[in-house]
């Protein structure tokens, strides 16, 4: 059976005024144990990805070039902006 490794992180604002950031983020934190059940049980799995570069802003940009050329096919791409 699958583990679920989740990281906490602090939501800023999306796609919303800052007024219903905070209905957002409870909204979206609800979903956290739900989808970690999910994953934990096998019903659900992460897509494939690819990690582009080592770590920086520098590596956001190759990122989006690796995507804009197809080059992971339909694997995400991913970019670590610092290490663990």
């Amino acid at each position: 059976m699958p583990s679920a490794k989740t990281f906490r992180i602090q939501l800023g604002a999306i796609g919303r005024p800052d007024a219903d950031a905070d209905a957002l983020n409870a909204d979206i934190a609800r979903f956290v144990p739900v989808i970690r059940a999910l994953v934990e049980r096998g019903s659900v799995a992460p897509n494939e990805y690819g990690v582009v570069g080592s770590t920086g802003f520098e590596s956001a940009v190759e990122a989006v070039g690796v995507q804009q050329r197809g080059e992971l096919g339909a694997r995400k791409v991913v970019v670590k902006l610092q290490e663990e």
